[in-house]
């Protein structure tokens, strides 16, 4: 397994908070259509973009990107379950920033908003911080 792979699944089992049910680590987004209530709120985890940061004692810094969106269902004009999920999630990642050993830093670039009634997101953009050693990377 990837170091890329390791730090997904580190995430995917981080982000699994209370108020969610299903976690899910995709290539692209996902066809919400074809779920279940019972699979909402759902966790999407995508990896957009992997650059290197340069040499630093032997290592080389990486900088990957990743969508992390919350779907969930709620009314119009209620932000009760988007305050929760987006506390809950904040909460989740900076209760253990190097995501159970697998990567120095996570942390929380930005957080939007979207979606329509009754399906809505909460979309933190995340950016995970590792090293490899050069003999390896």
């Amino acid at each position: 397994m990837s170091q890329a792979q390791l730090i997904l699944a580190a995430l995917a089992n981080q982000v699994n908070t209370a108020s969610v049910n299903t976690v899910v680590n995709a290539n692209a987004k996902l066809d919400m259509t074809v779920r279940t209530l019972a699979e909402v709120p759902l966790n999407e985890i995508i990896a957009v973009e992997e650059t290197t940061r340069g040499e630093v004692g032997g290592f080389d810094m990486y900088s990957f990107f990743v969508d992390l969106t919350c779907y969930y269902i709620d009314e119009p004009d209620s932000d009760t379950q988007k305050e929760t999920l987006t506390k809950e999630l904040k909460d989740a990642i900076g209760g253990d920033i190097t995501l159970n050993g697998t990567c120095t830093c996570c942390h929380v670039r930005s957080v939007r908003y979207g979606g329509e009634f009754p399906l809505w997101e909460v979309i933190l953009s995340l950016e995970i911080l590792y090293e490899k050693e050069i003999a390896n990377a």
